[in-house]
């Protein structure tokens, strides 16, 4: 692509400029989303012709050091079922970052959707975007990270329509993840109240704060409500092996299973993602059945759980590869000594096994992360206090 046609693209969206070695490498094809500090944009590989989401941040209000961690992060994510970072290009006070399209929105748009046209979401179906949801927090956790937002919203799927047999999800938004030490406890409340497991409410948690997400997610994906209201509620305790919640009469035992191992209260009883991700549910579904069907329930289970169902139903319910230099931005490679690029965090190669757990992973080293981290904020800051200097002096030499 000629300098000159890239101009152009550059100036095609309004004023919404993208850096230029961007625009040389990918089509910028159309907005597809927006928020406070930044837009989404659709955009093809030109050679080729992948499809990719760039994510343009205006870090103006923004930490440069939650930036630049979210980006180190994802970075070493390397998995079916995790959103990808392909490339960061920092321009002025933007920061864009290329990362994988998904045309379908959230888990909780497709479960409105679904439910609309056809209902629940068959048993098979619940199973197979469950696999997928604990395959990627397993991959996570492999990394010695710890999500701490893992919920609906915070995974995406490649189409509208969850129920097709074909749906694929990843988890997003790393913005509250951590690495921790083995052992390591946190203590910081961060993410979504309602998602929260009883640990976070008391003396410290870990690892299994996500396992406990991924079975409230679950639940929700199975009745359309929250299995818990309010910190009360998900504290109370129960007996270890019993359901904490009300089981829906159209729950299947094994579902039923799967969410009671994850939303056990005692955290101690609670399985890792890494085993619960062999759970028998997951590993070996039932056949599909057709969409919209759901198993007529006898009349025992009518008698002795229609109430609690009902209840359920009416309760209430988110390597850096900066391989590209450009024009007044900078290049992540050329910055980094021989030494630093030795320390750097290794992308280790992953053998997804049938249940989607990833096998022989290295785990971040801490150092390494905090190094890049800081590295990559402080070009932001700088990015941005040369932008601001250069607005000034347009300004000063208008008047």
């Amino acid at each position: 692509m000629s300098t000159a046609e890239a101009q152009a693209q550059q100036d095609a969206f309004g004023g919404k400029k993208f850096p230029k070695k961007l625009v040389e490498i990918y089509s910028i094809e159309s907005q597809v989303g927006a928020g406070a500090f930044s837009t989404v944009w659709k955009a093809v590989h030109r050679n080729t012709k992948q499809v990719r989401a760039v994510k343009r941040i205006d870090t103006s209000e923004l930490s440069a050091c939650e930036i630049a961690h979210e980006i180190a992060l994802m970075r070493l994510l390397r998995h079916e079922n995790v959103v990808r970072c392909y490339d960061v290009f920092l321009e002025a006070q933007y920061v864009t970052i290329l990362v994988d399209m998904f045309n379908g929105g959230d888990l909780v748009d497709g479960l409105n959707a679904h439910r609309r046209a056809y209902g629940r979401i068959p048993n098979a179906q619940l199973a197979h975007l469950a696999r997928q949801m604990i395959a990627a927090v397993a991959h996570v956790h492999s990394l010695q990270v710890v999500h701490r937002d893992v919920k609906g919203e915070n995974f995406l799927s490649d189409r509208p329509d969850i129920g097709d047999p074909g749906c694929k999800v990843a988890l997003a938004d790393f913005g509250t993840a951590i690495r921790i030490e083995p052992g390591e406890k946190v203590h910081n409340k961060v993410g979504t109240p309602a998602f929260w497991a009883p640990e976070i409410f008391r003396d410290g948690y870990d690892y299994l704060a996500d396992v406990w997400a991924v079975g409230v997610t679950t639940f929700i994906l199975l009745t359309g409500a929250l299995p818990f209201e309010g910190e009360e509620q998900i504290s109370r305790p129960v007996a270890p092996g019993t359901p904490p919640f009300a089981v829906p009469y159209y729950s299947t035992q094994l579902c039923t299973n799967f969410m009671t191992s994850c939303l056990a209260k005692d955290p101690r009883h609670r399985p890792l993602a890494r085993e619960a991700a062999r759970h028998a549910w997951l590993i070996a579904p039932p056949a599909a059945s057709p969409r919209g069907a759901v198993r007529p329930p006898s009349t025992e289970e009518v008698s002795e759980k229609a109430c609690a169902a009902l209840t359920c139903i009416l309760q209430a319910a988110s390597a850096l590869v900066v391989g590209i230099c450009q024009t007044t931005g900078f290049c992540l490679e050329m910055m980094l000594t021989s030494k630093e690029k030795s320390d750097a965090p290794a992308l280790s190669t992953v053998d997804h096994a049938e249940s989607g757990v990833s096998e022989a992973i290295v785990p971040i080293d801490k150092d390494a992360m905090e190094k890049h981290t800081s590295m990559i904020a402080k070009q932001i800051s700088i990015n941005l206090l040369e932008h601001k200097a250069s607005i000034r002096k347009l300004a000063s030499s208008a008047h």
